[in-house]
């Protein structure tokens, strides 16, 4: 991932930075996943896709608890 620079930082540098100037926003995580998914790490790309769709359902009211009675 480290080859891939804008404005001196590495693609990977720069998707960190965008996800911890604003956590609650889903769209650097979801691009992370792909980028992951794109460069060959697609069970971390499954990771954090997981992630931001129980992070989803536990701000809509559906925990992690009913989620584990549904599987």
């Amino acid at each position: 991932y480290e080859k891939l620079r804008r404005d001196g930082l590495t693609f990977d540098a720069a998707l960190r930075a965008a996800i911890t100037a604003d956590p609650d926003d889903d769209t650097a995580r979801l691009v992370a996943a792909d980028f992951l998914e794109e460069h060959g790490d697609p069970d971390r790309a499954a990771l954090v896709r997981a992630q931001v769709e129980l992070a989803r359902l536990e701000a809509a009211g559906r925990g992690k608890d009913r989620e584990a009675d549904d599987l």
